[in-house]
């Protein structure tokens, strides 16, 4: 997830700045010091890989061995009315109420250079135990797909459930995946194509790595999002998610299971997202409204 730097400190608004200015140019010395730290994480936001000092509360550049350290991938808050951190971090507190293992997070606020609270999203990174590297494999890499979108996807995710029981060789992770699925069907996370599902590797066996990239997108019926289900990339239903588990090779009362799981912790949200961020509350019950409706689609049966 990008490679390892010398011991150095960072000034979190000096970085913020450069972020915000050096992510949509392709040269300059902006651009040039957030490819340093950024290593080749990639994606669509500007982050940079840190290792936050708990004792001290200070971050440094790349994974550093200090007392307590932990391993972070930084995402940075634009400005003051972008959403997405906090909604991301908010998504990934829900998730685990769904029984989905997703990325330990947090908000780490700082100060732009005009003095302005911002609250930056951070991810403790997956591929780092103990201070050693753990081997992570993408779906992407494991399948050699090339990226796509709704019907110019690649791979659907009967495809990622499928890999994930062979690679595992345990059903229960094919469940975990479907947990996934139906999470990011209901709250409108469009995002999840092949890049953002991956594997770990134990030393001896491969486990589904933790759900990661979970955000939230304004979408309406048509919207495609990046994973298929089943063949369908809009508007999905209780029939889509019942031919994913049969095309799966899934038994049947899975569905049930994972939309029950799932169900019951979408309904903790609001409470998750109003307590853990400074989203607005008009703002949260808007976002649940229409996860709400979302998950309905996919369990009632007489819609299809």
């Amino acid at each position: 997830m990008g490679q390892e730097h010398a011991a150095e400190e960072i000034d979190l608004a000096r970085l913020a700045a450069q972020a915000k200015l050096g992510f949509n140019q392709d040269r300059g010395v902006a651009a040039l010091e957030l490819r340093r730290v950024t290593g080749s994480v990639g994606g669509a936001q500007p982050k940079a890989l840190v290792t936050l000092e708990p004792r001290t509360g200070r971050f440094w550049v790349g994974a550093v061995e200090c007392e307590g350290g932990v391993p972070l991938i930084l995402k940075f808050q634009d400005d003051a009315d972008d959403d997405t951190p906090l909604l991301e971090h908010a998504l990934s507190l829900t998730a685990k109420r769904c029984g989905i293992d997703a990325v330990d997070s947090m908000l780490v606020s700082g100060k732009d250079r005009q003095g302005r609270i911002l609250n930056h999203f951070a991810a403790k990174r997956f591929d780092i135990r103990d201070s050693q590297r753990v081997h992570y494999l993408s779906f992407a890499g494991a399948t050699e797909g090339k990226y796509g979108i709704g019907e110019a996807a690649s791979a659907d995710y009967v495809h990622v459930l499928t890999a994930t029981v062979r690679l595992s060789r345990d059903v229960r992770a094919g469940e975990e995946m479907l947990r996934r699925a139906i999470f990011n069907v209901a709250v409108a996370n469009i995002d999840d194509h092949i890049r953002n599902h991956g594997f770990l590797f134990d030393g001896k066996e491969w486990h589904p790595a933790p759900a990661f990239d979970l955000i939230h997108a304004a979408i309406t019926e048509t919207t495609e999002r990046a994973m298929p289900v089943a063949g369908r990339v809009s508007n999905i239903m209780r029939a889509d998610i019942e031919r994913l588990i049969a095309q799966a090779g899934l038994p049947r009362q899975a569905a049930d299971r994972a939309l029950e799981q799932v169900g019951a912790g979408l309904k903790e949200f609001f409470a998750v997202a109003a307590a853990a961020t400074l989203l607005l509350e008009n703002a949260i019950a808007e976002i649940a409204v229409g996860i709400e409706q979302r998950y309905r689609n996919m369990t009632d049966d007489t819609l299809t």
